[in-house]
């Protein structure tokens, strides 16, 4: 081979491995790109229990969410059988916590309880876990059909 082939060849060759590195670095900085401004799903958990220690099985909480003056409640849900619940997808620039909070009628009393899961999940970290609430009575009256129902009238 003439040294003007070899020339050609090897500017060829060199062209070749620069626009395909070009095109790895640029498939890499898409990825890269891509990757960086993608939404991981996220999640926020916390158990409760009630001030006896029993766990409060299957009730209502609030994922609450801070709006920079005050809790807000922005989605409800269930705990699962063990008291603990999670609420998933959620936003990783944002303070949350949990509450629990319960009106129990029966027939003759109702009970109302309220609590706090002790913490809350750090901004920019993903999953969080918020702690172990405890749920208390903060309230009891009588119903109004117990009322009703009273023969004594008190």
């Amino acid at each position: 081979m003439n040294t003007i082939a070899r020339k050609i060849a090897a500017r060829f060759t060199v062209r070749r491995a620069v626009a395909a590195l070009v095109a790895v670095a640029a498939m890499v900085g898409g990825l890269v790109i891509t990757t960086g401004t993608a939404h991981a799903a996220t999640s926020v958990t916390a158990c409760f229990q009630f001030s006896n220690g029993a766990a409060y099985a299957s009730r209502p909480v609030t994922l609450q969410q801070w709006n920079g003056s005050r809790w807000v409640g922005v989605r409800n849900g269930k705990t699962g059988t063990n008291g603990c619940g999670t609420f998933y997808n959620t936003s990783t620039g944002v303070y949350y916590s949990m509450s629990a909070s319960l009106t129990e009628n029966t027939g003759y009393w109702v009970y109302q309880y309220s609590g706090w899961a002790p913490s809350y999940s750090h901004t920019g970290t993903g999953n969080g876990w918020v702690g172990t609430g405890t749920v208390s009575l903060v309230n009891q009256y009588r119903s109004s059909a117990g009322v009703a129902n009273d023969a004594w009238g008190y």
